[in-house]
């Protein structure tokens, strides 16, 4: 399989003219699965990941980031290998959240979410440590002042907060619970509700499985409930779902996610990223997809995309790229 050059850093595609991009009021939206931060262990700068999402962070409005911990009670390890490495290059990074956190804390705002309902390492690995393993989003404090107004919930994407295990090694086969956000950011008469989602994984690989199509009927419900919730409308809808999906293109479960009519409206949302190689040179060469990560969005919200991109160089230090979309904000105009 012939894959591109990684050491070119960024493909951007779709972008408007630089002029019009000044012209809009933008809102920049990223998405990072950070793979727990486990290459800070292998690399000669044990911060270049944790530097890497900084500034991501900094140049989002609102970026959500995928596999990371927080700690319960204060936790005296920081690297902690895992019985169960799952493909990690090195051992996971704890304080990976926390230290970016800190570090964008005069601008961002942290909201995380955990995927169980015990301490974990990752979907299956129960432990000791005073650690929850989930999502977080980075919000940037001006959102929150007027003429701004911002929603934030947490919804269930699957499961009902149980790992993937029996007695912390043996694995059941089925999916862990998944937990996600969803943000609207209104402006106006403006209301574009972003999902940030870390899809179901399973060791039975990226194929249709009915916990997969239960996860897109999840998202879609929490997308219909959580704008219902706002007295949104539901027609002309601004809805973006944006992650790690662990879908590919030509999934049943994604194609049921983009006809549902509670996630994009009644004509559906678009797969934004179709067919598009979301790794980076740290996923294994011999796995048989390189999808992962998607953008899909509505028809009211795609038209106000002003710009997609992937970034895969030897910045990323992760096995999944770095998504990032720049959307049109401002009222009234396409």
């Amino acid at each position: 399989m012939q894959h591109k050059d990684y050491g070119k850093s960024v493909s951007t595609f779709g972008a408007w003219s630089g002029e019009k991009l000044a012209q809009a009021h933008r809102l920049t939206v990223g998405s990072w699965n950070t793979w727990s931060g486990c290459l800070s262990d292998t690399c000669s700068d044990p911060e270049a990941v944790i530097k890497f999402a900084i500034e991501r962070t900094r140049q989002c409005d609102i970026i959500g980031l995928y596999e990371v911990h927080e700690f319960r009670r204060e936790c005296t390890e920081r690297f902690v290998q895992p019985r169960s490495a799952k493909g990690r290059a090195g051992r996971i990074d704890l304080e990976f959240l926390k230290r970016v956190a800190a570090a964008v804390s005069d601008t961002h705002k942290l909201e995380f979410v955990a995927h169980f309902n015990q301490t974990a390492l990752h979907d299956c690995e129960a432990t000791d440590l005073p650690v929850d393993y989930g999502n977080a989003i980075l919000v940037r404090k001006r959102l929150y002042k007027l003429p701004h107004k911002v929603v934030i919930d947490r919804f269930l994407v699957y499961g009902v907060g149980d790992l993937n295990t029996e007695d912390s090694v043996t694995l059941r086969g089925r999916p862990a619970s998944r937990q996600g956000f969803l943000v609207t950011v209104q402006t106006d008469n403006q209301s574009l509700t972003v999902a940030f989602v870390h899809g179901l994984w399973t060791k039975r690989g990226k194929i249709d499985i009915p916990a997969r199509l239960a996860q897109s009927t999840y998202i879609a419900q929490a997308i219909r409930h959580h704008r219902t919730r706002q007295n949104l409308r539901s027609d002309e809808m601004q809805t973006i779902v944006i992650g790690d999906l662990n879908y590919t293109s030509n999934l049943t479960a994604f194609q049921a996610l983009l006809e549902n009519p509670n996630a994009f409206g009644e004509g559906g949302g678009t797969n934004l990223t179709p067919n598009m190689d979301t790794r980076t040179r740290w996923y294994p060469e011999d796995k048989p997809t390189r999808q992962a990560n998607f953008i899909a969005a509505s028809e009211a919200a795609r038209v106000r995309i002003l710009s997609k991109r992937i970034e895969q160089g030897e910045e990323v230090l992760s096995d999944h790229a770095y998504l990032e979309l720049v959307y049109n904000n401002s009222p009234g105009t396409h």
